[in-house]
């Protein structure tokens, strides 16, 4: 697990996945920018799903929704899937209410991937 200087939040990258914890409910540009750093070394090196707990999060405001978009988009460019675990209406974005059931979503997703790609 990789904890940022500040403690800020915690990565720990597992063998299909990339797991984001937010260490409180800031969520603020520095953050964004550090983990737009992190997200895009990381994706480099085979992290193509990831998961970010926001649960801690009260307010998503609109640099977060653009940051969480990009980070979508860039998932899916890699054919891999970004899961949010919280408790927000977000539609364009896959929210589910634990991390245990992210983690799930994440190997059924490299399933179907494997899946269809057998065809």
């Amino acid at each position: 697990m990789l904890l940022d200087k500040d403690t800020k939040y915690t990565m720990d990258k597992q063998e299909k996945y990339l797991l984001i914890r937010l260490a409180d409910s800031c969520f603020d540009s520095a953050i964004i920018t550090e983990l737009e750093k992190e997200i895009t070394k990381h994706n480099f090196k085979n992290f193509r799903n990831i998961i970010i707990d926001i649960s801690k999060i009260k307010n998503l405001e609109l640099p977060v929704q653009n940051f969480l978009i990009k980070t979508d988009n860039y998932c899916r460019d890699e054919h891999g899937i970004l899961i949010l675990v919280g408790v927000y209406n977000f539609k364009s974005l896959q929210i589910l209410p634990t991390i245990s059931e992210a983690i799930d979503m994440v190997f059924l997703h490299e399933i179907e991937k494997d899946l269809l790609s057998s065809q």
